[in-house]
């Protein structure tokens, strides 16, 4: 067994197990020369290479970088949108057409219009805005799932977005959400409905 820094220890010190201890507990001074070939730590009292480190360091970098980002997705604000043909026709006449794919037009008074909002437990709704024939109104609400009783949290004309949102806070366990818009007239068009919401 090498030692280069045997001057500092007695014979006594290496015993038959390998192992080096110094006498009186004594610490052992290197006089900056190294000690290598350690194997990878196993037990707390290990000592430990510089690459084994050095690697356990990147990966918990690793993991903050990645946990970080996750964080900056999941905060900050979002989006919610359905296009005018994602509504269901509740009554009136329903009589309607598309357009482009995604606009519902009225052909005759009067078409009820709803569509369902899914929005993540917690989120905050900052705004709320429905597209189409401004002279119409739309209305953002939330019901309680076990008793029906609705609560109006926007409200404004089409083409008109509302940001002072009652009841902002989403909870779905407690509350189901949906957009309602009334087409009075024929030719009055739906083309979306859109949400803000932060995390």
């Amino acid at each position: 067994m090498s030692l280069p820094f045997n001057s500092f220890l007695n014979q006594k010190d290496v015993r038959e197990t390998g192992q080096i201890v110094t006498s009186q507990q004594k610490p052992i001074v290197m006089n900056d020369n190294e000690i290598t070939g350690l194997p990878t730590p196993t037990v707390d009292t290990s000592a430990a290479r510089k690459k084994y480190i050095d690697d356990e360091i990147t990966a918990v970098e690793t993991l903050v970088t990645a946990a970080e980002a996750k964080i900056a997705i999941e905060s900050g604000t979002h989006y919610w949108s359905a296009a005018g043909t994602a509504f269901i026709v509740l009554g009136g006449t329903a009589n309607y057409s598309v357009k482009d794919m995604a606009r519902v037009t009225a052909s005759t008074p009067t078409v009820y219009l709803q569509v369902h909002v899914n929005l993540p437990d917690g989120a905050v709704v900052t705004s709320a805005k429905c597209d189409g024939t401004p002279s119409e109104t739309w209305e953002l609400a939330r019901n309680i799932q076990s008793g029906g009783t609705k609560y109006t949290m926007a409200t404004a004309n089409l083409d008109t977005a509302d940001t002072s949102i009652n009841y902002a806070t989403i909870d779905n366990s407690t509350y189901s959400y949906y957009f309602y818009v009334e087409l009075t007239g024929g030719g009055d068009d739906l083309d979306m409905a859109r949400i803000t919401y932060t995390l």
